[in-house]
């Protein structure tokens, strides 16, 4: 349904030591003089255990008819078996799980370099130096001298990893899920190894046997417990009104993919964060004009909110970029530049230098355009813009911000400023600004606007109608809420929507101070029965979270 862009990465590993140790041991051999026995009554088997320890390889058993290769391959499958039992994997790792019956790893990886871990435990085992562990010591001398001869292109071709792929491992209740059709089997503890982590999540006891569940000779998922590690795809075994706890889970730790942001942190960005959970600093701030400055006529600033403005001319109309407004700063000490513009393409018949823009000590304005002598007055209006920092933060991440802070005081789980791929594309299909699990298990779809317009309430229907198509297709029992909200509007929204805003289930009403209406109401989806996208208009901080709370809980 959706990329897989989980951190963990699940892979087989093959063990095959023969490339490593079969020249060494064969070599021992030729070197024992055990290869020939032309000169000996004893045969082949009787003459190894003069060199080979084989009480340690083989306990019991060991063969009266061995000949030099069965000898190499039981001594190879001996270590081979030696090794894997004895992996731990220490906790710097970031192994997961390790299931040595099936060669599994599910590790958490960067860069997909996931056998390094692996390759450093078999250095560290150093199976060179276990073989000569079951040599006598006569013939352990030459160790030092074979050893140098095992490099690290030795131990590549020892261990490979096969069939690696992000993980759709999940830990989840074993009550979600029915495994009656699956094949059920107890493993063995030394088997398994589980972080501190996943022991903790799977609530881990020694007491408890671990099962393993298979379709055919699949391995699907294991059990301890209540709790189930999902090894394959579980979703066509999950109860259907456990399917949106389950899709939660999913979209939480395997599909969402967090979109970079920029943070700007400085002191007056903290104040200002604090200030705008204020009702008359959060009201003050729907006169913006622009998203941006608040004019000469409109409301007064308070002592304590004049830190977050400054003093700035705005100046428009001038000829080649009247669709740009420029800000510049007074100064009425002395005559002097407030902006110059030169265009690197030449416009027309004009010179590259366009604009002089002057102040004068009488406090007007003259722009001179490169082509006229004369200077044209162009007075600039005095406003009070926004500083920087505050400026690009109340654009770009003060809502996000403000609605994130809500939803994690209502203690719901919840994902923020992610986007999900459609399977097999790398390419994002869609950004979502907050997603969040409610109560009732419905997932709750909200998009944040600094400023509600009919514009972006228009792309928001589109971009309902596109995840809402896609995602039904294969998930019809899931209930999805979408929800439009912002702290501000303009005009356009009542005069676009009145019809829904008027309608039995919405609201609106002025407050003083706030220069505009607040709004709650609801605009149906065309495309599907009973969806609707609702759309919420509420600057003020608790109010906001009341709001939210209706939503989600």
């Amino acid at each position: 349904m959706f990329e897989n862009v989980s951190k963990l990465q699940q892979y087989y590993y093959k063990l095959d030591l023969d490339g490593l140790l079969a020249p060494i041991i064969h070599l021992i051999i030729e070197i024992a003089g055990i290869k020939h026995q032309d000169d000996s009554d004893l045969t082949f088997s009787e003459l190894v255990p003069n060199v080979f320890k084989v009480d340690v390889i083989y306990e019991e058993n060991y063969p009266a008819d061995l000949d030099e290769d069965e000898l190499c391959s039981d001594i190879i499958s001996y270590i081979e078996k030696d090794f894997i039992s004895g992996l731990t994997p220490s906790k710097e790792s970031d192994i997961k799980l390790l299931y040595k019956d099936h060669n599994l790893v599910i590790q958490n990886v960067i860069g997909g370099k996931n056998n390094k871990t692996l390759m450093g435990m078999l250095k560290s085992y150093a199976p060179v130096s276990k073989l000569f562990s079951l040599i006598d010591e006569r013939v352990r001398h030459y160790e030092s001298r074979l050893c140098t001869f095992v490099l690290d292109q030795n131990y590549s071709m020892s261990l490979r990893i096969v069939d690696s792929s992000p993980s759709d491992s999940l830990i989840l209740p074993i009550s979600w899920v029915d495994l009656s059709s699956l094949t059920k089997a107890p493993i063995d503890p030394e088997s398994l190894y589980l972080s501190d982590d996943w022991k903790s999540a799977c609530q881990y006891q020694d007491v408890l046997t671990t099962y393993a569940y298979y379709e055919n000779d699949k391995l699907v998922a294991l059990a301890h417990g209540e709790k189930l590690i999902t090894i394959d795809d579980i979703s066509p075994y999950v109860n259907k009104k456990e399917n949106a706890l389950f899709m939660w889970e999913t979209i939480s730790l395997q599909y969402s993919e967090t979109k970079p942001c920029i943070s700007v942190n400085s002191p007056l960005l903290a104040n200002f964060r604090e200030a705008t959970k204020k009702v008359d600093f959060s009201r003050l701030l729907s006169h913006l004009k622009c998203n941006l400055f608040i004019s000469s006529d409109g409301p007064s600033i308070k002592r304590q909110y004049s830190k977050f403005f400054e003093n700035v001319y705005e100046i428009r109309q001038i000829k080649e970029l009247e669709r740009f407004h420029f800000y510049v700063s007074p100064n009425k000490e002395c005559e002097h530049t407030l902006l110059g513009v030169y265009s690197l393409d030449k416009i027309g018949n004009d010179y590259n230098l366009l604009h002089w823009v002057n102040e004068l000590p009488d406090g007007k304005h003259y722009t001179k355009n490169g082509n006229k002598d004369a200077f044209v007055n162009n007075k600039g209006k005095s406003v009070l813009a926004l500083h920087p920092d505050c400026s690009y933060y109340f654009i770009s991440k003060y809502f996000e911000d403000r609605f994130e802070d809500v939803v994690k005081s209502l203690g719901c789980r919840s994902l923020h400023n992610f986007s999900l791929r459609k399977k097999g594309q790398s390419e994002s299909f869609i950004e979502i600004d907050s997603m969040v699990l409610s109560s009732s298990n419905e997932i709750c779809f909200f998009e944040e606007k600094t400023r509600l317009t009919k514009f972006n309430i228009e792309e928001t229907i589109q971009k309902i109608v596109k995840f809402h198509t896609y995602f039904q297709t294969n998930n019809p029992n899931i209930v999805f809420r979408y929800t439009l909200v912002a702290p501000y509007c303009d005009g356009s929204v009542e005069s676009t929507y009145k019809f829904f805003i008027d309608k039995k289930k919405g609201s609106t009403s002025a407050r003083d101070g706030l220069a505009h209406k607040v709004y709650d109401f609801l605009i149906p989806i065309a495309q599907f029965d009973k969806l609707f996208l609702r759309c919420i208009v509420e600057p003020e901080y608790g109010k906001l979270k009341r709001k939210v709370k209706s939503i989600v809980k």
